[in-house]
């Protein structure tokens, strides 16, 4: 049966644990290991993470007395958080593209209300033109240096 060194990062602890049948662990992978913990009071059952170290040999002596309970692989790890990321940023093109619609609507709306209001109203007519006109632009202003 193959064996892998498995690193904590709590404590720089490191043990060697069974490879499950149908896995193909490497260096740099996650796996999900569990042990039991006990003091002078309570031994419980706890979980932990640790990173591949190293591949053993087959055959090359070892202190593994059981397999790790989970392999994550970090190809699989980087890929999910690649899709994430993705999610994330088209998530926010959505939410800015909506507001940015919304503000659009709300300009339309405000000028429909402005010119029924201009129909019947001549001072609303000169407001709502004074709204529309365009004034001068910065391009427009000629600098002199004196």
């Amino acid at each position: 049966m193959r064996v892998i060194q498995v690193r904590f990062p709590s404590g720089g602890r490191q043990y060697d644990y069974y490879v499950q049948p149908g896995d193909n662990p490497e260096i740099g992978d996650l796996v999900l290991t569990s042990h039991i913990e006990s003091s002078e009071e309570d031994s419980f059952r706890a979980t932990g993470i640790g990173v591949v170290r190293g591949l053993l040999i087959e055959g090359a002596p070892h202190k593994a007395s059981k397999p790790y309970l989970f392999l994550i692989p970090m190809k699989l790890l980087k890929q999910r958080i690649e899709e994430r990321q993705r999610f994330a940023e088209f998530a926010e093109a959505q939410a800015l593209a909506r507001a940015q619609l919304q503000a659009k609507v709300k300009k339309q709306n405000e000028l429909a209300v402005f010119e029924a209001l201009a129909a019947n109203d001549p001072e609303a007519a000169q407001l709502l033109e004074i709204l529309k006109a365009t004034g001068p632009t910065m391009l427009a202003i000629e600098w002199s240096v004196s």
